[in-house]
This record gives C-alpha cells, structure tokens and sequence, in this order.
C-alpha cells in the first residue's frame, strides 16, 4: 500500500501539482471574473461583453492560498478568493 501511494505522489508531483503563482502583499493581480455574481462586477464594471478577468487589485494580505483584495465597496462581495482565481497584472 504504502509502495502504490509514493509512486502515486510521484507522478502528481510530476505533473506538477498544485499552484505556481505567488503574490506578495501590494501586488496587483487580476480577478477571475467567472463566479462572480452580475450584480457585484456590474456595480463598478460594464457586464456587457465582460472580459474574463476584472481588476487590477492589489492583495492586502494573505493566508496560505487565500489572498485578501482591497476591492471597491460598491462589489459587494466577500474580498478572499483563492490563488486559482488570481492572475498576475502585468503593467
């Protein structure tokens, strides 16, 4: 058994499990705007023909995974979201 689960985490680790972004406190990122309700990215953005990612925010802290956002209050959306939903703002 124990053989099988370390030629199991081999290979995860190989495919290269888990997230390779890292922010810092400060840096702006970009938000997946994909599960965001209508009304939280209508309130401060156009929805029509919406790009995918909303933003630049910049983290203000961080847990772990999670990163806090310093978004406009007129969201109205909780501001910890995953690394997943993250992506770097280049600019």
């Amino acid at each position: 058994m124990a053989e099988s689960q370390d030629l199991q985490k081999e290979y995860a680790d190989a495919q290269g499990r888990g997230n390779v972004e890292r922010f810092e406190v400060g840096d702006l990122v970009l938000l997946n705007a994909k599960h965001l309700s209508t009304h939280a990215v209508s309130a401060v953005f156009k929805t029509k023909l919406r790009s995918r990612f909303i933003g630049p925010f910049k983290v203000v802290a961080k847990k772990g995974l999670a990163y806090t956002l310093n978004l406009p209050k007129k969201m109205r959306t909780h501001p910890v979201f995953y690394v997943g939903l993250l992506k770097p703002c280049s600019g």
